[in-house]
């Protein structure tokens, strides 16, 4: 699995935005380098490594929470303003039974590597199940929830380890 360059670089661009520079010295301070380049997939240990740094900074710690909190606060936000994920938005009239099944086409656009099927199972629930996911299961519970929630509903998620580096996701909505 890898996470294309591209997300790092909006990562980082909203953190200067916000005006965040004692994060982006820290970063580099605690990370290293932090100049990525945006055609460049970038390996999964690089990605989990630069998760952790910023849940300590960010947060103080790093452990399950935090890589919710990290992925609902700040990866959902460069997801969900992204040009891919805006088009795909509003092709699907923001309607939840419509953009979930989605999800694999905005993943795409930021890794490679893993494999996400969805399956709606009724007008107002689907379930995802993610295969070669190296991350914590949170973090990606933490990005559906913030990035649906800047289109205005609310998602109720639950997941289950199916083994090491896969996961089933359970989507509920109203």
């Amino acid at each position: 699995m890898t996470t294309k360059g591209v997300f790092f670089k909006q990562l980082i661009k909203l953190f200067l935005d916000n005006k965040n520079e004692t994060l982006i010295r820290a970063l580099k301070q605690e990370f290293g380098n932090i100049d990525f380049s945006a055609f460049k997939n970038y390996p999964a240990d690089i990605d989990l490594r630069f998760q952790k740094v910023l849940c300590k900074i960010i947060y103080g710690k790093e452990d399950e929470e935090t890589h919710y909190l990290l992925a609902r606060d700040y990866y959902a936000q460069v997801v969900s303003s992204s040009i891919v994920s805006k088009t795909i938005f509003s092709l699907c009239q923001n309607e939840p039974a419509k953009i979930v099944p989605m999800i694999v086409k905005i993943n795409n656009a930021f890794t490679t590597g893993m494999e996400i099927t969805c399956e709606i199972l009724d007008k107002n629930k689907a379930r995802l199940r993610i295969d070669n996911y190296p991350f914590y299961p949170q973090h990606y519970q933490g990005l559906f929830v913030g990035a649906t929630k800047s289109l205005g509903f609310e998602l109720q998620i639950s997941f289950e380890k199916i083994n090491d580096f896969s996961y089933e996701y359970i989507l509920e909505w109203n």
